[in-house]
């Protein structure tokens, strides 16, 4: 997707209601924040939104609200500080975050509609300039509250690395890294009102260097997280109270750094992540490609071929976009006849009469297109007509003869 040097050296991932992908990431040859958008279906768009200082920080995190308006939370020389673009508007950037601390990095971002009212919720790790990190959550009602600042966990180094996100309860769920290069990672959780639990979710040393959270429509807990021993990107899961299970998502290269987690409104999973070997931005998703189309039938007419198909077993997870059709002459090949929207019948005039043309036929979703069906052979065929059998014959007949024959036609009939 984008592969100059040191493009997603930290990267935050969001999905909106009606399935674009945003990201916001730091440029290092640059020394930006920028931000890259594709909508459900179509291609990236990329923009600069705020130039780094010396004394800021590569860290950033991502936010859409329910009217598609973007947040990204960002560190810049001293100032905790966020962007905001409503939909179809432009860039507009906050002052610092009162009360943030002098040093902010590992920083994570959620959104609350509630009771009208539109609330931030941020996570971050703050030190006064080289002591010990703490992990800090604040919270702020939207546009003019006033920010109210607290502490999850001040035990051995947390929080560098952080993810937030609130529960359809209220309740705020929080993934972190506890220690320096042994880290492990780690997760909190505080009800709605309540105080806050911290737990262990990988106790393997250098786990919990990168990570990200994210809750799918069922309140599960989705986390993402970086293995430093083995250079692999990781994906821990506990359904609503439930237990967790882990899982490696991506082992070639080292990769999985600066990772960052997003679950749809169908409990599908996106992740953005940092290859390390390559020096690229890359995406990964348990949406796959639909299967094939099933029941692929071809009729044949004069100088006409009637195709119908129906939908696959699986669209994949994603809606189906497009369906491809195959033809050639000879079994066993083909080459795209036409792509169609979703529809499920075509009708393919293109043809002779008395040769025979194979057909295939594929479906595509937003990732992609799927394998095509089995070869449905056709052989157009003139049109021979109905009524009274030898009916041709008489016009080269005398009117007598013709009407003789005619004449004893209906008398059999009856």
């Amino acid at each position: 997707m984008i592969a100059w040097s040191k493009a997603g050296f930290a990267t935050s991932l969001a999905v909106d209601a009606s399935g674009g992908v945003h990201i916001s990431y730091y440029d290092g040859t640059h020394h930006t924040i920028n931000y890259a958008y594709r909508p459900s279906s179509g291609g990236w768009s990329h923009y600069t939104i705020v130039k780094i200082g010396t004394y800021g920080s590569s860290d950033n995190a991502i936010a859409v609200d329910a009217d598609h308006g973007v947040y990204i939370l960002f560190f810049n020389d001293t100032n905790l500080q966020y962007a905001y673009k409503p939909s179809g508007g432009s860039w507009t950037i906050s002052t610092g975050i009162s009360g943030a601390g002098t040093t902010c990095q590992g920083l994570s971002l959620a959104i609350e509609e509630s009771g009208g009212y539109r609330y931030l919720h941020v996570g971050y790790s703050v030190s006064i300039w080289w002591g010990t990190p703490n992990l800090k959550y604040a919270t702020k009602r939207l546009p003019y509250g006033a920010w109210n600042i607290e502490t999850v966990d001040w035990s051995g180094e947390v929080g560098y690395r952080n993810t937030i996100a609130l529960d359809s309860e209220g309740s705020v769920h929080m993934s972190y890294r506890r220690g320096t290069y042994y880290s492990i990672l780690r997760y909190a959780y505080k009800p709605k009102d309540g105080t806050w639990t911290n737990y262990t979710v990988h106790s393997q040393a250098q786990t919990g260097v990168y990570n990200s959270l994210a809750l799918d429509p069922y309140d599960g807990v989705h986390i993402s997280y970086y293995d430093g021993q083995n250079g692999d990107l990781k994906y821990a899961y506990k359904p609503k109270d439930g237990n967790w299970a882990n899982y490696t998502i991506d082992a070639t290269g080292s990769v999985g750094m600066y990772n960052s987690i997003a679950v749809d409104s169908n409990s599908h999973v996106h992740i953005s992540y940092y290859d390390d070997t390559n020096h690229e931005l890359k995406y990964a998703t348990d949406i796959t490609v639909p299967s094939q189309p099933l029941n692929v039938n071809a009729t044949p007419g004069d100088k006409q071929v009637v195709l119908t198909w129906d939908a696959p077993a699986s669209n994949g997870g994603s809606p189906i976009t497009n369906y491809t059709i195959y033809r050639s002459n000879v079994s066993g090949g083909g080459s795209v006849l036409i792509t169609l929207g979703p529809v499920f019948t075509y009708t393919d005039t293109a043809v002779v009469n008395d040769q025979t043309y194979y057909y295939k036929v594929s479906a595509s979703n937003s990732m992609g297109e799927g394998p095509p069906s089995g070869a449905i052979a056709a052989t157009p065929v003139k049109d021979k007509g109905g009524g009274i059998a030898g009916f041709e014959l008489l016009a080269f007949m005398g009117a007598a003869a013709a009407a003789l024959i005619l004449a004893r036609h209906r008398n059999i009939k009856r």
